[in-house]
């Protein structure tokens, strides 16, 4: 049985793809968090090959079981309204659930902050080599 750390690790792709998919249509950041944080379980894990044009975020998020990555988020939204400081928040995420994909989330986010650019784009190479780390 895989701990929650490793169950985690397993969402990530799912999430990163996700979060591709939303920001190209037009969502925020703090959105793709909130989104996250309100996932409920689904039926249908995301077609990771599928291609997608103007998906609602709800329907972007299909994930088989939505823990621990909804709680996970949910504590990060928290943290970041009660804080106002996003990377606080998810250095937070990453003491709770040690993970190199998470490592590689936060990094790709504060890449993006510091450097600029597309974060769908690094979000999807980053997913991406997270994906086949895992298969």
């Amino acid at each position: 049985m895989m701990d929650t750390a490793e169950q985690l690790e397993r969402q990530l792709p799912h999430l990163m793809r996700a979060w591709e998919t939303a920001l190209r249509s037009g969502y925020s950041v703090r959105q793709c968090v909130e989104a996250t944080a309100q996932m409920t379980r689904t039926q249908q894990p995301l077609d990771m090959t599928a291609e997608y044009s103007s998906l609602d975020i709800m329907e972007a998020m299909p994930i088989a079981d939505a823990e621990p990555l909804r709680g996970a988020f949910a504590q990060v939204l928290a943290d970041w309204q009660a804080g106002g400081d996003f990377f606080a928040a998810l250095d937070g995420l990453r003491g709770r659930y040690p993970s190199p994909g998470l490592d590689l989330l936060v990094t790709a986010l504060r890449v993006q902050r510091e450097v600029g650019g597309n974060l769908a784009d690094l979000l999807e190479a980053t997913g991406l080599v997270l994906q086949k780390r895992l298969a």
